[in-house]
């Protein structure tokens, strides 16, 4: 009797490769390096955060409590992603009253 999936029940090579395919191959260091490496000017920064570009100009200028790390070179300014991640990281919380405690704390520096 014949189930459509071959000899004792076997997948068809077909469905093995999709699932194969649906499955992410690991990230080598070196691809994780260069992904946190990668820069990206002030608009893009400013599109990956959902913020508005004169925001982090005004956080550069010591406004605010941005305080995202900038690499400048001449009137280049450039956002590395690592520093972008950390960022959203380090205001990521999971109840009110941290966010609450942590923006009391940062107001005091």
């Amino acid at each position: 009797m014949t189930n459509g999936r071959g000899p004792k029940g076997a997948r068809p090579a077909k469905a093995i490769k999709a699932v194969n395919a649906s499955i992410p191959s690991p990230e080598t260091d070196l691809q994780r390096e260069a992904k946190d490496n990668q820069l990206y000017t002030t608009k893009e920064a400013a599109d990956f955060l959902k913020l508005n570009v004169q925001t982090l100009a005004n956080w550069r200028a010591g406004q605010g409590s941005g305080g995202i790390p900038f690499i400048k070179t001449g009137k280049s300014v450039k956002y590395r992603h690592a520093d972008l991640v950390a960022f959203i990281e380090a205001r990521t919380y999971t109840y009110t009253t941290e966010a609450q405690t942590d923006a009391a704390l940062r107001k005091r520096r």
